[in-house]
């Protein structure tokens, strides 16, 4: 049991804390004078726990430089404070201080309480829950992540001081102490761990802790950490610095020794010689084992992180793509270094075409000048040869060949005539070249545009007609189809509008729709007795479609639906749940055909539908109907004594549990509606195309009505020319001279005809070119003036790589087509927004493929070899390329090395004297 006081000596390795209250600092119980003096020694200065069991948030404890006296009852804190030494000091597998279980005053405290999970969470009790599951009681952490720490900070006899710590990361979803995130570390001078706080959401990462304490150093294992913790506080003597914390643990741990004998046995006497060679061959062996794993898990860890390396460098290329695309500004909105560059670019563009503008018009006015010169020389010449003409007697010549020029107008307007007539009857397929013909039409057309309107309108009827046809057919297509989407979201075969009657009522009155049934879907047909659906449909109709409401909220339900102006009647009545329902099972009556759905409602439809005014005698024959009761037949027709009834006034079945049925019954109607309105369609097409056909017709008819022959006589004026021309020739013939001179005429008036045309097609060229020079200059004013600001604001920058680069996507994303294509610039320059935007999506794909694969890996290597100073991020490459590098370099060869050198130690140095040990024990 431990003390309920506790004398803790400051030694190189002392345990000192307690609750606050408890310390206290009165002068040491003993001295020696002299016992250290000249000596170097280092004691506990400062205690400090953050989040500890019971000790909530940073507490701190200053010990006396003799002695700190612990005081208090079982319960108050002892045990946790020696803990908490044991948890910074020792390996994670050293048990928890025992002695409180021991206890036979104050709390006990189970293992499963005393653990580093409940430490940090401050469990005080467990709990059951609502299932009778027993689960921790705790002070914080429940259901979010936490933190604590335990630190000593020593002082030496020349006031050098020195701190061990370590702090936890509690994550909230920590079930063991495996759940935990670890970080060992020393620090040479005081360290407050109220500082650490801004470091919990960081997981108290290596790297930021280093940057905000300067000197701090992590460990990541407990045997760095204590070989630093040994070197320094000079803990052990040859190296046994484990074996004092030990036996400092052992005496700490406050178990009871009830004889001299027990404690001479546990703390004075040392073990024989062969049970120290066999505990040294032992550990060699598992020396050996741990040597060999290690080498496999160096092999392992390899062989996880080989293909990191290149995934890294797709993700850095991808990076990079991204970065210096972005470096371009391709989506900013302001000024960019490709907006830059486009300027440069089409500046450039714009000198060239400019330049080559001008040579160009150079060119065409020094063409032009002389076509012009040409055209003077040829009207001369011909001014002087006509005159000539004219003087050889060629004045009938010239009457007779504007009779020629004139009669060619008229032939060529009655051509003209004649050919547009021909455009606009091409439907009637008549030819128009005889006289005979073009009455004959000319007659058809009045008779066919006198009986126009009567055609047309008759076509107009049928066309309405086809309209009116489908006008209920759409109508209904609309219904059922409302009606399938109404039926394949529940079960029954309530009709729409039924069913958004009960789902207005249900919102109103606040009652769930599944709780308002129809009597319809509670009851249906049984299998058996299919053929007498009629019969059933026809009796039961009425109560059907009647609404069931639980009767004890009747009134609310009445009270609620009162403002609604529903579309349509809705028939309800309040029903008793749950009540027991007589059924006459007689398979001859309507009742006994049917079968109940199981629901709260089930027994007052029962005695609902076996009420004698309801459940009809089923009968096969009309003739049967003649008899005492309600009988029905399998028709639907109906008797009660001298009164009858047949038909329904709605056709379509109600009555169901399921609704399969009537779907497929919508499914081929609609089949057949959609059948109906495709030939509707077709009519309706073949309308139209007549009465497209009829005023084409029509048209042409009017063209026909509105010309006469004469209009459009083409071969009269041709007879009329070729007369013309023969009693030319006849003059020419008869005057050698005359001839002549009108030969060169003719050739003359070519001649000019022509070079006015190349004079023109000159002028036409350098216009054009003048206006587009206008153009260009303006453009490139435009231009040069962006550049101009842009230099003068000097807010963005080009360098050559970034122009070169724009330069090679350019010509990428316009090839094969030319990139000095001015006209196709803005054209060219959408192709490269989109190589450059494609680019970039390309990039992002890879890197975020590369990330994840990076986080998968990294991920795996943490479940398999978990280590809580590394991450599992993209960002936590270079220590995992530095694990792999060590490996591929030296690691993996010094783990075979080392398993060689400890088998061989094994083998020839602990078996020899284990065997020896044992022999001289023998003998």
């Amino acid at each position: 049991m431990l003390p309920a006081s506790l004398l803790l000596q400051q030694t190189p390795h002392p345990i000192v804390a307690g609750p606050v209250g408890t310390s206290s600092a009165a002068a040491p119980l003993f001295y020696i004078p002299g016992a250290t003096d000249g000596s170097l020694q280092w004691k506990a200065e400062t205690f400090q726990l953050v989040n500890w069991g019971g000790f909530e948030g940073r507490v701190r404890f200053d010990f006396h430089p003799g002695a700190t006296l612990i005081s208090g009852a079982s319960g108050t804190g002892k045990s946790t404070l020696l803990d908490a030494y044991i948890a910074l000091m020792m390996p994670s597998d050293t048990s928890f201080n025992g002695a409180s279980n021991d206890a036979v005053a104050g709390r006990a405290r189970s293992a499963e309480q005393r653990n580093l999970l409940s430490y940090l969470r401050g469990q005080t009790d467990t709990t059951a829950d609502d299932s009778g599951r027993e689960r921790p009681k705790v002070l914080r952490g429940d259901g979010r992540p936490t933190w604590g720490a335990v630190a000593m900070t020593f002082v030496d006899d020349h006031a050098r001081r020195f701190t061990a710590l370590r702090v936890y990361h509690v994550p909230a979803r920590a079930t063991q102490a495996g759940d935990i995130i670890m970080r060992m570390a020393t620090y040479e001078g005081r360290l407050d761990l109220a500082d650490l706080a801004v470091h919990a959401g960081a997981l108290f990462a290596p790297k930021p802790l280093k940057a905000a304490f300067p000197g701090l150093l992590t460990h990541d294992s407990y045997a760095a950490f204590a070989a630093r913790l040994y070197a320094r506080l000079g803990i052990g003597a040859n190296g046994d610095g484990t074996k004092a914390l030990r036996l400092l643990v052992r005496i700490q741990a406050g178990h009871q020794i009830r004889t001299v004998d027990e404690l001479y046995k546990e703390m004075v006497l040392e073990r024989p010689a062969s049970f120290e060679a066999a505990d040294r061959a032992i550990g060699h062996f598992d020396d050996l084992e741990v040597a060999y794993n290690a080498m496999r898990t160096e092999q392992q860890k390899a062989e996880l992180l080989g293909a990191i390396t290149q995934k890294h460098a797709d993700l850095v290329a991808a990076m990079a793509t991204i970065e210096r695309i972005d470096t371009f500004g391709l989506n900013a909105t302001d000024d960019s270094p490709i907006l830059l560059w486009r300027l440069r670019r089409e500046a450039a563009l714009l000198e060239a075409v400019i330049t080559d503008n001008r040579a160009k018009h150079e060119h065409a006015v020094k063409d032009h000048t002389g076509a012009d010169k040409d055209v003077r020389s040829l009207d001369e010449e011909l001014g002087a040869t006509r005159a000539a003409h004219q003087a050889a007697g060629g004045a009938e010549l010239d009457s007779l060949a504007q009779q020629v020029t004139q009669a060619g107008r008229s032939r060529d307007e009655r051509l003209a005539r004649r050919n547009g007539l021909a455009e606009r009857t091409v439907c009637l397929a008549t030819p128009l070249h005889d006289n005979d013909v073009f009455d004959q039409l000319h007659a058809t057309a009045g008779t066919f545009l006198a009986h126009y309107e009567a055609a047309s309108k008759a076509l107009r009827d049928s066309r309405e007609g086809l309209r009116d046809r489908s006008f209920p057919l759409l109508q209904r297509r609309k219904a059922l189809s409302d009606e399938q989407a109404s039926l394949s979201g529940r079960a029954g075969r309530v009709p729409k509008f039924l069913d958004d009657l009960r789902r207005q009522a249900a919102e109103a009155s606040g009652i769930d729709v599944a709780d308002l049934p129809f009597v319809a879907e509670l009851i249906d047909v049984a299998p058996e007795h299919a053929r007498w659906r009629t019969a059933v449909e026809t009796v039961l109709g009425a109560s059907a479609r009647l609404l069931l409401v639980p009767q004890e909220q009747l009134e609310a339900f009445s009270t609620a639906i009162d403002p609604l102006r529903l579309r349509g009647r809705l028939t309800f009545e309040g029903a008793r749940l749950h009540q027991t329902g007589h059924l006459d099972e007689d398979s001859t009556k309507v009742a006994g055909k049917l079968l109940f759905k199981d629901s709260p409602f089930a027994g007052w439809v029962r005695r609902h539908v076996s009420d004698p005014v309801r459940n009809a005698l089923c009968v096969e024959r009309p003739h049967q109907l003649d008899g005492p009761g309600y009988r029905v037949t399998l028709a639907g027709q109906t008797r009660l004594g001298v009164r009858g009834s047949h038909g329904r006034n709605d056709q379509s079945n109600i009555i169901g549990f399921s609704n399969e049925d009537a779907i497929a019954d919508i499914e081929r109607e609609l089949d057949q509606i959609t059948e109906a309105l495709d030939k509707i369609d077709e009519d309706r097409k073949a309308i139209d195309e007549e009465r497209d056909e009829l005023d084409r017709r029509r048209s042409a008819y009017e063209a026909i009505r509105a010309i006469t022959w004469e209009d459009i006589d083409v071969a009269s004026v041709e007879a009329r020319i070729a007369e013309l021309q023969t009693a030319r020739q006849a003059i020419l013939d008869a005057d050698d001279r005359l001839q002549a001179l009108q030969r060169r005429i003719d050739e003359l008036e070519m001649n000019v005809d022509k070079a006015r045309e190349r004079r023109f097609d000159l002028k036409r060229q350098k216009d054009d070119l003048d206006t587009a020079w206008a153009s260009l200059t303006r453009r490139q004013d435009n231009v040069n003036g962006e550049l101009s600001r842009l230099r003068q604001e000097q807010r963005i920058a080009l360098s050559d790589e970034q122009a070169t680069a724009l330069d090679e996507h350019f010509i990428a994303a316009v090839g094969p087509a030319n990139p000095n294509d001015l006209d196709q610039f803005p054209a060219n320059l959408a192709r490269l927004h989109q190589r450059l935007s494609a680019a970039v999506k390309q990039a992002q794909a890879q890197a975020q493929n590369s990330e994840t694969e990076l986080e998968r890996i990294f991920t795996a290597y943490q479940l398999k070899f978990n280590d809580p100073n590394l991450g599992r991020s993209a960002a936590s490459y270079p220590d995992y390329a530095a694990i792999l590098d060590t490996i591929l370099t030296t690691g993996l060869h010094e783990r075979r090395e080392e398993w060689r050198q400890r088998l061989m130690k094994w083998s020839g140095e602990d078996l020899v004297p284990l065997a020896g040990a044992m022999d001289l024990r023998s003998a």
